[in-house]
This record gives structure tokens, sequence and C-alpha cells, in this order.
């Protein structure tokens, strides 16, 4: 009697029918961003820029690739001098290792395991903003090893008296590492990153890895002596304190046992 509304419902349940049952709206939640499709687009972008508004960039990058001896000529000659592109490829080169890092840890690492690492390595993670602080730490990491592997080739090899000489030999195979982390974010959109994660993961180092092995070896070839010698301290030398990093991550129990527990943790 105080609600003759319901009658209605009554009689519609009584005969059978589906009786709707009116609920409030859901508040409807703003789509979240996703960061690294975004930085991906904005590197891209900055790439076509360049590579739009420096022709001789888009030609300097074919010749290192398909002629690669005339463009180690040419750059040890003097004839490329230009250091802005090669500046623009090591700056562009950073920010992907630091997309690179921030997708590497979303797909291998849940939040509780990211905040185990935080927990673990407080001085290199802030808790709460573990993927950001690890962006961060690939563009410092990039920059720093960068930084001295020019130095490091530089010094060592009299036949380079310009600075630009060292980045265009050091700087253009980094390209391939901009393709490599590109399938990376696309591959964990489409939620199959995990299976290709340590494939990529692998020719990104090996591509960085050789990237001064290479620039090293083609600078040594115009010294007038000491090549073996300059090979010997620049690109063996590199080769064995790799070596001996990678020995001491995986036999470090303080590093190595709480990076194992981040990606065991569901």
């Amino acid at each position: 009697e105080n609600h003759p509304e319901m009658q209605v419902v009554i009689a519609q349940y009584l005969d059978g029918n589906r009786i709707p049952i009116p609920l409030p709206a859901q508040e409807s939640q703003p789509p979240l961003v996703n960061w690294s499709v975004l930085f991906l687009t904005l590197l891209w972008i900055s790439f076509i820029i360049h590579l739009r508004f420096n022709p001789i960039y888009g030609v300097s990058i074919s010749r290192f690739f398909l002629n690669h001896t005339f463009f180690v000529i040419d750059v040890m000659e003097h004839r490329i001098r230009n250091t802005v592109p090669g500046v623009i490829v090591l700056s562009q080169h950073a920010l992907f290792t630091g997309l690179f890092f921030y997708v590497g840890a979303e797909i291998l690492i849940s939040d509780t395991g990211l905040s185990a690492l935080s927990y673990h390595f407080p001085n290199l993670l802030i808790s709460g903003h573990e993927l950001l602080s690890l962006f961060l730490m690939g563009i410092a990491v990039a920059l720093t090893l960068q930084f001295i592997s020019l130095a490091w080739i530089y010094i060592c090899n009299k036949k380079m008296k310009f600075l630009s000489q060292t980045i265009n030999l050091y700087s253009w195979p980094l390209h391939i590492n901009f393709i490599i982390v590109t399938f990376l974010v696309v591959l964990n959109q489409r939620g199959s990153a995990e299976v290709w994660m340590m494939t990529l993961s692998v020719i990104f180092a090996i591509v960085w890895f050789m990237s001064f092995n290479v620039a090293a070896i083609n600078g040594a070839r115009f010294l007038d002596k000491s090549k073996v010698l300059n090979i010997v301290i620049t690109a063996g030398l590199h080769t064995l304190i790799v070596i001996l990093v990678i020995w001491t991550v995986i036999y470090t129990p303080e590093i190595i046992e709480p990076l194992k527990f981040a990606l065991s943790l569901p």
C-alpha cells in the first residue's frame, strides 16, 4: 500500500518475466595514459624532424649500413665534420634506453616485485615511483657509458684529432636499438612481449656493446703503428670489463638475489 509501484514489479515476476533492476550509474573512469607508447611516439617524431631538416643525416645512415667502408674513410679523413647529428642520436639513444628499462620492468616485474626492489635498493628507486626511477636510471646509465666510451676511444687513438670523428663512428650503430625498443613496446601492447623479452634484451646489449668495439677497430685501422695495441686497450679491455661486470652481478648475492626475488613475485 505504501509502494503501489511494486505491484507492477510483482505482476511481472508472477508472469515469469525478467525484471530490470535500476542501479546507480557507475562513474566513468578516464582511460589511463599509456606512457610508453606516448614517449615512443615522441621519440620517433624527433627522429623524423631530424631526418627532415638535416638531409645529410639520412644519407649518412644509409651510407653507414650499406657502404660502411667509405663512410669510415670520410669520417677519419674529416670530410664528415658535423657533430650535431651524432649528439642528437646519442641523446635519443639515452632516452630509448630509459624507455627500455621502463618497459622491461613493466613486462617482467609485478607491482609487488617493484616494491620489493625499491625496498632492497632504496638509493636507486623511489618507493611508489619505481618505473619512473628505472626510466631515469636508464637515461643516466646511457649518458654515462656513452661519455666514457667516447672519451676512451678519442684519447687512445692519435689519429682522431676531432671529437666529431669519434662521435660519428660510435653513434650510428645505435640506430638499431631504436628499432629493438620499438618492437618491445609494440609486443608489450599485444601481450606477447614476455616471450621475446630475453631475445630483444640480448640484441639490445650486443648492439650497444659492438658499437664501441666497431668504432674502436675502425679507428685503429688508420693508425700508422701500434694498431694491435690500440685494439687491445680499447676493444679488448672493453670486452674484459663487460665480462667482469656480468660475472660480478651474477655472483654477488646482494644484487642477484633481490632481482630474482622481485622477478618471482606475482
